[in-house]
This record gives structure tokens, C-alpha cells and sequence, in this order.
């Protein structure tokens, strides 16, 4: 968590409530949500048939891991929160 800007806690914490989609009326501006939707229901429908959504890949030589080196890359920076000296 502590690499995690404030603003995408901000973004988390301040959205209200779910908003009902059963009444919103969508137009061809909005095939992007309109694809979306597809594709996210399509997928559930095969977690629900028992088989893997897109995007899972179960065997390990196939699906190796990125390193990022995030951790190194923070260790090096060092912990820029913390209050400094005036005179520094």
C-alpha cells in the first residue's frame, strides 16, 4: 500500500454508491461500454461452464514471470516521505 498514490485511493474511496444500469439508455457514442459489457458477460459465462475466461494461462512454461524490479527500483530511491531537515 505504500506505493499506492493518494489519488487512486481518493478514486476508490469517493465513487458513492453503485449506480443502477437498468434504467440507463446507452446510444452508438457508447460501443465501447456496449463491448465491453459483451466481452465481460461472454467470459462469465464460461467461468460458469467451468472453463477459463481469456486471460488465464494455466501452464507455467507458458506464462512466465515479468519481473518489474519495482522493489530494487524503490530501495534506491529510498522513502521520500519522510520530513527533511531544513537545511538539506
Amino acid at each position: 500500500m505504500d506505493a499506492v498514490q493518494a489519488q487512486d485511493h481518493m478514486a476508490w474511496e469517493t465513487q458513492g454508491p453503485i449506480a443502477d444500469r437498468t434504467t440507463e439508455r446507452l446510444t452508438t457514442s457508447d460501443r465501447g461500454i456496449i463491448l465491453l459489457r459483451q466481452v465481460m458477460f461472454r467470459e462469465l459465462k464460461k467461468v460458469q461452464q467451468g472453463r477459463d475466461p481469456m486471460g488465464i494461462v494455466r501452464e507455467p512454461a507458458k506464462n512466465p514471470l515479468i519481473d518489474t524490479h519495482l522493489m530494487e527500483s524503490i530501495a534506491q530511491i529510498g522513502d521520500n516521505r519522510a520530513p527533511r531537515a531544513v537545511n538539506e
